[in-house]
């Protein structure tokens, strides 16, 4: 199916029964009806859940692509990046919560106006 015929059914849906309330296209693509602020973001990598969980857990990895600064330390409870290249980079936000190497990271975020579970 085509975007165009997806959002032609949609459209229709929306028509006939109201259950579809609003599309929105932003840089991430199609998203579905907005209820709240929660943005709940799913992709897919084409690398091992190892080789990601380095990605986002080695500070060199780490500042390499995604932040110009970044102190991390999971054995210590430390996940820390900043930088002019993260949201609200003027210092580290974020908390560790959870790690299991190679399976599972999660920690969060301070930005305004409250802390965000990555």
């Amino acid at each position: 199916m085509v975007i165009g015929d997806l959002t032609d059914r949609l459209r229709q849906k929306r028509q006939t029964d109201g259950s579809v309330r609003r599309i929105m296209r932003t840089p991430f693509g199609w998203m579905g009806p907005v209820t709240d602020d929660r943005l709940h973001l799913r992709v897919a990598i084409d690398a091992t859940p190892p080789a990601v969980f380095k990605a986002l857990t080695d500070p060199d990895d780490l500042s390499e692509w995604f932040a110009e600064s970044a102190e991390v330390d999971v054995d210590a409870n430390m996940y820390a990046f900043w930088g002019r290249y993260a949201p609200q980079g003027d210092q580290p936000r974020q908390q560790l919560v959870a790690a299991t190497p190679g399976s599972l990271l999660r920690y969060t975020w301070s930005l305004d106006p409250a802390p965000s579970t990555v």
